[in-house]
């Protein structure tokens, strides 16, 4: 009795809609992650150790195809040509590193995955 009684003042009430008036899809804007400052750090530390284990592996292999032998005679000449081999490479590291970040974008693609749940740790050790 009660059921039809609940069903009858549900019927009255609500209003007559048509239902081919209203939209099948609704739209709505996708809003953008929020991404704080420490995940970003975190991104971009995530992104230059990526990047050095690669470009480490690359020098490793080619210390691998080309070897170098020291004698005693060459310390001088060596350590010279050391130094400017390394002024290079890290020029070239630099840009190579810049390069690849830029192209890849990892710290911009792994930053919303931290930022949400270190606000939420955040937001949960505070209250």
């Amino acid at each position: 009795m009660f059921t039809r009684i609940k069903y009858a003042a549900r019927v009255l009430s609500s209003p007559n809609k048509n239902q081919f008036e209203e939209p099948d899809i609704v739209f709505q804007e996708e809003k953008a992650p929020q991404v704080s400052a420490i995940s970003t750090r975190i991104a971009g530390f995530l992104e230059v150790l990526v990047v050095s284990i690669f470009l480490t592996w690359v020098l490793a292999l080619f210390h691998v195809v080309l070897p170098f032998e020291q004698t005693a005679k060459l310390n001088g000449p060596t350590a010279t040509l050391v130094f400017i081999f390394v002024v290079i490479v890290q020029q070239i590291w630099g840009k190579l590193h810049s390069v690849i970040g830029t192209r890849l974008q990892i710290r911009d693609r792994i930053a919303p995955f931290f930022g949400r749940r270190l606000t939420r740790v955040v937001t949960t050790l505070r209250s």
